[in-house]
């Protein structure tokens, strides 16, 4: 150290000792877990790497859909399905048609009991139809009534409807039977005489049913008023007048 002037060497040997000293301190310091950013500094966050894992090609590689076990056909606790069979009802057998009344099969009368219809110069009776045929038939609406005279010549006769009640269709088996009501007045009327009988008696009464073109004559005898003019009913099914 001769050579060296004695100020310089002082330095150097105060230098020396504290740069060994920081040496041993950065060595000895355990190495920082986290990194800390300042507020401000403007250094990013180093990016972080992922090493890439080595994948073993002989190894078989999972399917990315799993395998689901088919699902048995009657699972325990539930009852299996089964077919039920299909149950088809017979289409019942078409209604017969039953056809209107003729009066080639029907039989009739003239009922007027007990006078029950006389009232106020008024008189009335029933005409009553039998189904004297084999087969049922039905009866609808009002017949034609006319008077006959006791030749049987057509007399002067007006009808006139009269709805007493309503009445559906009726379905005569063999010998059932239909009621209709005719009145007609004994009180001469407008240029008939008052003296004796309005008009000649009556014969008889032809009554075609409803529908048909042929008729069925029954016996009467009665004085008709008022031009012969005829109040009738619909038939129906029972006595209803």
């Amino acid at each position: 150290m001769s050579g060296i002037p004695r100020r310089t060497a002082l330095v150097l040997s105060g230098i020396v000792p504290v740069a060994l000293l920081a040496v041993v301190a950065v060595v000895s310091a355990p190495a920082a877990r986290t990194s800390t950013v300042l507020a401000g500094d403007p250094s990013p966050l180093p990016a972080l790497t992922t090493s890439p894992v080595a994948v073993d090609s002989s190894s078989p590689v999972p399917s990315s859909t799993s395998s689901v076990p088919p699902t048995p056909s009657s699972p325990v606790g539930t009852v299996p399905d089964v077919p039920v069979p299909s149950v088809t009802s017979a289409a019942p057998p078409p209604t017969a048609v039953v056809q209107p009344c003729r009066a080639q099969g029907l039989s009739g009368r003239i009922d007027a009991p007990a006078s029950r219809f006389d009232a106020a110069g008024h008189r009335g009776f029933l005409v009553v139809l039998t189904n004297a045929g084999g087969v049922p038939c039905s009866v609808l609406g009002f017949g034609t009534y006319s008077l006959l005279d006791a030749a049987g010549q057509s007399m002067r006769s007006v009808q006139h409807n009269t709805v007493w009640s309503a009445v559906d269709t009726i379905v005569l088996a063999p010998g059932g039977q239909a009621y209709a009501r005719v009145s007609y007045t004994v009180v001469p009327t407008g240029d008939e005489p008052t003296q004796g009988p309005c008009q000649p008696p009556t014969g008889a009464l032809r009554v075609v049913p409803p529908g048909d073109a042929g008729a069925v004559d029954l016996p009467l005898r009665v004085n008709v008023c008022d031009h012969g003019r005829l109040e009738v009913t619909e038939f129906a099914g029972s006595d209803v007048y």
